[in-house]
């Protein structure tokens, strides 16, 4: 498994604590380390200059580090995006919000035989009773309330659980043919 571009649940849980590991114990100790041995050289060595921008190279890092992994793991959102890495080419126009570990709610556009190649695997069902699913917008404060759920009265649809271990998700995965958009909600159960 590629630690660092974790495609499983798994790999990114592994891939978020051997960060977390590295970011919180070796690099402040290292820092504190260095910071010991900078007290301990008088300031006419030359070895003392040369300890004292890798210690400040070394907070920036951390710093920025830290960033990372909080930029990393907060809620992401976007509205009529023309395409997005973990989402074929074909699909367009989407909309969404993610929430690592948590939720991950998006909708596109793309063609009937494309949503059946993308979705072959799933048990796909017709529509026989109108579905009504969430939209990204539920989770944004201030979204009018037409905006949080959509219902579809003809198309594909399937819906289940996923057990990971992170947790149970429940899946919502809706074709609408009038449209041409699908809908996909995956929220982590409580």
């Amino acid at each position: 498994m590629d630690i660092i571009e974790a495609k499983t649940t798994w790999g990114k849980i592994v891939k978020m604590v051997l960060l977390c590991l590295v970011g919180l114990i070796f690099a402040p100790l290292l820092l504190l380390l260095g910071y010991r041995r900078l007290r301990s050289i008088p300031e006419e060595d030359p070895n003392h200059r040369m300890l004292k921008f890798a210690l400040i190279y070394g907070v920036v890092l951390v710093l920025l580090g830290f960033g990372f992994l909080i930029w990393k793991f907060m809620p992401k959102d976007g509205e009529g995006v023309k395409n997005v890495s973990w989402l074929p080419d074909i699909a367009t126009n989407v909309s969404y919000y993610r929430y690592p570990f948590h939720c991950e709610i998006y909708e596109f556009d793309v063609t009937e035989a494309h949503f059946k190649a993308m979705y072959g695997q799933e048990k796909l069902e017709e529509i026989k009773d109108p579905v009504i699913i969430k939209r990204y917008a539920s989770r944004m404060e201030g979204a009018p309330e037409e905006m949080r759920t959509v219902t579809v009265k003809n198309g594909l649809c399937c819906f289940g659980k996923e057990d990971y271990t992170t947790g149970v998700y429940s899946k919502e995965i809706v074709f609408d043919r009038e449209k041409g958009r699908v809908y996909f909600c995956s929220e982590r159960e409580e």
